[in-house]
């Protein structure tokens, strides 16, 4: 998929996620199952209990925690509908990093809301939030031109705050009705667009490294080389186990019992090396299927093309290299019932 500007940011993500799967190895279903367990247990709570260490100190803090929760667990219970449909990895990848990018800006931005709307009375642990406009009575106060409604308590104050915390802090007096509802409302939008995104995109960055990275048109299962090898080698990455386990349940499930799988590579490199790598690459993939993956029972004949048959340009018009070309036509597939 070429997206433009975007791409060489979504190759290094891609490569990130596969070499954190061969990192975690065999650990890799259950850790990501833990952060999709943790993320559910997150929305689930907010829903159910409407409490939250960073929710907003208002009076809409329990509403706005549950409306978070909501839309969190429904955007979760999409991620696994949508995972167990056919989603890609690259896809819950995109959405993971622009859920998490998007939750830390709007991180910043509630923060700084926050800091702007919230404060504490000396020596008090209750966190209140301010208006944005000053009554008339404030006004009058904090100009020197009466005690207001409300006389504080010590030397006349020079700050709204002052002002409020010299009241028994009631804020009415201080600041307008409609404008402390406002304020809290700035809150709490800010807070879901925090709240929100950061969950959904934590769960999808956890589902893009459980998701197997193949593609199956009629008979044909097509494994990009990328993932399943490390560079102009012929080792089963650890992280492919994912994706090689799919594409087996996806051969016992057909009640396959002859296949050839056929390897191929880029034009980099000699003729007759490509055609030994891809020809290696297919009996790694045969043997894994074999001894691993449980399909001893299937026939699988092994053959190796090299860079023939190319599904992409190797190189662009002016002659120059082409990566994300050649990386379409370094793959093996699995042809069924051959």
């Amino acid at each position: 998929m070429d997206l433009g500007p975007l791409t060489e940011v979504v190759e290094i993500g891609n490569e990130l996620r596969r070499n954190a799967l061969d990192g975690l190895g065999p650990l890799a279903p259950m850790v990501t199952a833990a952060a999709q367990i943790l993320t559910a247990a997150l929305a689930l709570g907010a829903l159910a209990f409407g409490k939250s260490y960073w929710a907003p100190p208002t009076g809409l803090s329990f509403f706005a925690v549950r409306v978070g929760g909501l839309l969190a667990g429904i955007g979760l219970v999409g991620l696994y509908v949508w995972s167990v449909n056919g989603g890609t990895p690259l896809a819950f990848l995109m959405v993971g990093f622009g859920g998490i990018l998007t939750g830390a800006v709007a991180a910043l931005v509630y923060y700084y809301w926050w800091s702007l709307l919230c404060f504490k009375c000396p020596g008090r642990k209750t966190v209140y939030v301010k208006g944005l406009v000053l009554t008339e009575n404030a006004q009058n106060v904090l100009a020197g031109k009466g005690e207001g409604v409300f006389k504080p308590i010590g030397p006349p104050p020079s700050t709204a705050i002052q002002y409020f915390c010299g009241t028994n802090t009631v804020a009415d007096p201080v600041w307008t009705p409609e404008s402390h509802v406002h304020a809290e409302m700035r809150l709490v939008t800010r807070y879901l667009f925090f709240m929100v995104p950061m969950l959904v995109g934590l769960a999808s960055a956890s589902f893009a490294l459980t998701q197997p990275e193949y593609k199956v048109e009629a008979n044909t299962i097509f494994l990009p080389s990328d993932v399943l090898f490390d560079f102009k080698k012929a080792d089963i990455r650890p992280g492919a186990v994912i994706t090689l386990e799919d594409a087996a349940k996806l051969i016992q499930k057909r009640k396959v019992t002859s296949a050839r799988i056929v390897g191929y590579t880029d034009a980099i490199g000699s003729d007759s090396f490509n055609k030994l790598l891809s020809q290696n690459r297919a009996e790694a993939v045969r043997t894994w299927l074999i001894t691993i993956g449980g399909l001893n029972s299937v026939r699988f004949s092994v053959e190796g093309r090299g860079a023939s048959e190319p599904v992409a340009p190797n190189t662009n018009r002016d002659g120059s290299d082409d990566p994300v070309g050649r990386a379409k036509n370094r793959r093996v597939t699995i042809v069924l019932g051959d």
